[in-house]
């Protein structure tokens, strides 16, 4: 036996001998797995790592700890580990073992024992020896059965079965007097003896993704239970004896079939929080009232067509899900609600909503998404703590005033997606706290000069509507305070308007026009003049003071398969590139051509048109010129005919590049060029 005399030097016991001698018999049988899992040459090299452990103080050369985690064992595990008496902890988890040896039971004072990830069918009925165990993992071991003799463990107080394939339990198991954790989720249990309501101490019961269809009245024997999972089984109902679970804190039923919850759910006084979307509940228990501390109901994904008045009683209630029921209305008494933080009405039939929901005073989110509000009654102004409204999908036509009165509130974000507004409310620049704000899908033609004071909103989504221009009062400087109107926006998106012109220079934020059919007739000298930074005269003193950047973009086409959906800027003040501008072509297909050579080089008299195209259109470009970098001096009249004559060839619009080469040879004195086109 190959061990170092670390451990053999002053040892007068022989006893203590052993464990190494078990070290060496286990090497035998593990020594080539140990080898390719972890380097290990040698027991040698084994005993002294940090995988075997030697902390009995009476018998120093003792093993009390082994961890084998993940080290490609196969097959059965050896006999011989058996006479490891001294250990405390086997870590032998994601392996490939088969079984266990009957002498798994001579290891007396081993207290933790995890075996997860392996494939043990079955177990030894020695493991019922190991009196002094207090945790024992078995996930994941594809387990049919248990052993009867697993109630004799009465130390054990945690015990893990999940992802097994167990299909009962042994009616032994209510002698785990100490058991406190027991996890049987993802098995295929289709019920629960009776003498489960034996386990006393228990205080978490894992049952999710089984195949219970009921349970056994004896489970309101659970007095110390505080955590209950029954998650994605087939329960159609729940015995009235559950309202005796009176320590039960959180239970979980999503993915049930319960069509109803029997009256005594309102015993649970102290439950914080109930799980029962994904059922088929048509009504609540009056009772659920009567649960004082609960802080989180989730209902979603029921048949729900009507709360109950009582619900507002739950005078604890921080966060409500009812998405996608059948609700038609909210009672009155939702207005009591007074520690709502969070209300989410999604997909249900709402028309209107009651003036009391303005009471909510710690209300931060309501989402009432794809409902048929046709419009919001005044008092909703009054949700001072609200920072994100989501109205996305309704059939809103306006807005009341009063939605100004919000500017009290830290409101970050509002979504008003696929309504039939028309129009926004001045009062809406009141929102001094809003950072985002979703217009998308309405009928807005015009937005009002109000909203340039929204001056913490930094992302504006108008996508989809029908609007013609933008006020220029919205990109001009506040006269009376002297700042910037949107001081913090980042995005502007006005994909699918009905533009025909763009924001003035004056703007300093990231504009997308994404599918614009913008007409050809649009003014391309002032769009080219916002991309060098230069102004007109009505905006030149607001912006000499900073040089000008305008960006436009188009986001990612979903019909172009992995290219992602990152925008690609086509216009800068500064020198880019486009990766792909026969992507663009599909989208965009009147001025996403524009040379967009850094104009700063332009000026000097020297361009060199290659690095600002794509490949497809400078190579076009850059052989028409014979490969040289062109100099704007040397365009002639004739390029520029040709240019325009070939616009078809280069995806662009004739009408714009005539108007843009017209431009482009006037700045740089070439009038007489610029003549011959007309």
């Amino acid at each position: 036996m190959d061990i170092t005399d670390e451990h053999i030097d002053n040892n007068d016991d022989d006893d203590d001998d052993d464990d190494d001698e078990v070290l060496a018999l286990l090497w035998e049988e593990w020594k080539v797995s140990l080898q390719k899992s972890r380097g290990w040459t040698s027991v040698a090299q084994w005993a002294t790592s940090a995988s075997v452990h030697r902390r009995d103080p009476l018998h120093p050369r003792r093993i009390t700890r082994l961890n084998l985690r993940g080290c490609l064992l196969t097959g059965p595990v050896p006999s011989s580990i058996g006479q490891l008496s001294s250990l405390q902890h086997l870590d032998l988890t994601d392996n490939q073992l088969t079984s266990l040896p009957p002498e798994i039971g001579q290891l007396s004072s081993l207290v933790w024992l995890y075996l997860s990830d392996n494939q043990l069918i079955s177990l030894p009925p020695g493991l019922g020896s190991l009196s002094s165990l207090q945790e024992l993992d078995l996930s994941s071991t594809q387990l049919t059965s248990l052993p009867s003799e697993i109630g004799h463990l009465s130390s054990l107080q945690y015990l893990y079965l999940s992802n097994n394939q167990l299909k009962s339990l042994p009616r032994e198991i209510s002698q785990l007097s100490s058991l406190r954790v027991l996890n049987l989720n993802n098995n295929q249990l289709t019920s629960l003896p009776p003498e489960i309501g034996h386990l006393s101490s228990l205080q978490r019961l894992d049952l999710d993704a089984n195949k219970l269809t009921s349970l056994p009245p004896e489970i309101g024997h659970l007095s110390s239970l505080r955590w209950l999972y029954l998650g994605n089984n087939q329960l159609t109902s729940l015995p009235p004896e559950i309202g005796h679970l009176s320590s039960l804190q959180e239970l979980y039923l999503n993915g049930n079939q319960l069509t109803s919850l029997p009256p005594e759910i309102g015993l649970l006084s102290s439950l914080l929080e109930l799980w029962l979307s994904h059922n088929q509940l048509t009504s609540l228990p009056l009772e659920i009232g009567h649960l004082s501390s609960l802080q989180r109901l989730y209902l979603s994904g029921n048949h729900l067509t009507s709360l109950p008045p009582e619900i507002g009683r739950l005078s604890s209630l921080h966060l409500l899900y009812l998405n996608d029921n059948q609700l038609t209305s909210l009672p009155p008494e939702m207005g009591h609600l007074s520690s709502l933080e969070e209300l989410y009405l999604n997909d249900n039939q709402l028309t209107n909503l009651p003036s009391e929901i303005g009471r909510l005073s710690s209300l931060e989110h309501l989402t009432i998404k794809h409902n048929q509000l046709s419009s919001l009654p005044p008092e909703i102004g009054r949700l001072s703590s609200l920072w994100a409204l989501d109205l996305s999908g309704n059939q809103l036509t306006s807005l009341p005033p009063e939605i100004g009165d919000l500017s009290s509130s830290p409101l970050h974000v509002l979504h008003l997606i696929n309504n039939r507004l028309a129009s926004i409310p001045p009062e809406m620049g009141l929102l001094s706290s809003l950072q985002e704000l979703h217009l998308n899908g309405n009928w807005l033609t015009s937005l009002p000069p109000e909203m340039g004071h929204l001056s913490s909103l930094y992302r504006l989504i108008l996508t989809g509507n029908q609007l013609v221009s933008l006020p220029s009062s919205l990109f001009t400087t506040d006269t009376a305070t002297k700042e910037r109107r949107f001081p913090s926006l980042q995005l502007m998106s006005l994909d699918d308007n009905c533009l025909i012109t763009l924001p003035p220079p004056s703007v300093s934020f990231t504009v997308n026009v994404g599918a614009q059919r913008l007409p050809a007739t649009l003014d391309a000298c002032s769009f080219d003049n916002a991309m060098d930074g230069s102004s007109s005269s009505s905006s030149s003193s607001s912006s000499s003071s900073s040089p000008f950047t305008l960006h436009f973009y188009i986001d990612g086409d979903d019909s172009d398969e992995g290219r992602g959906s990152e925008a690609k800027p086509l216009l800068s003040s500064s020198p880019i590139r486009i990766a792909d501008r026969d992507r663009l072509a599909r989208r965009w297909p009147y001025f996403h051509r524009l040379l967009d050579a850094d104009l700063s080089e332009a000026r000097s008299g020297n361009v060199d048109l290659s690095p600002y195209f794509s490949h497809r259109l400078g190579q076009c470009l850059v052989d028409y010129f014979d490969g040289k970098s062109v100099q704007v001096s040397s365009l002639s009249t004739q390029d520029c005919r040709d240019l325009v004559e070939h616009a078809d060839y280069f995806g662009l619009s004739s009408t714009l590049l005539f108007a843009f080469c017209t431009a482009k040879l006037e700045r740089f004195g070439m009038r007489d060029k610029a003549a011959c086109l007309i």
